[in-house]
């Protein structure tokens, strides 16, 4: 005669499946959430580099005209605070 398994084995098999799969949706989930993130900054890299040639452009000094009134000159120093914080170059 041939011998069952208990009851209680196949319930642990079932709730060991359950959370293997629960684990493995939850990984597999901040995978994908970590990529769309990296995604998206690399986009968004991507869009602010697209205003460097404008920037550095603007940003040159004009010794014909120098700023002369302090909203030109804070204007000025915004517009390379802006440059700079978008890493670029001169």
């Amino acid at each position: 005669m041939r011998r069952l398994m208990p009851m209680w084995y196949s319930v642990v098999a079932i709730v060991v499946c359950f959370i293997l799969l629960a684990g493995g949706g939850i990984a597999y989930t901040k995978y994908v959430q970590q990529q769309t993130i990296e995604r998206t900054e690399q986009i968004q890299r991507d869009a602010d580099a697209r205003w460097c040639p404008i920037l550095i452009i603007a940003d040159r000094p004009n010794p014909a005209r120098p700023p002369q009134t302090p909203d030109e000159q804070e204007a000025r120093r915004q517009l390379h605070m802006l440059r700079v914080s978008l890493g670029c170059g001169s």
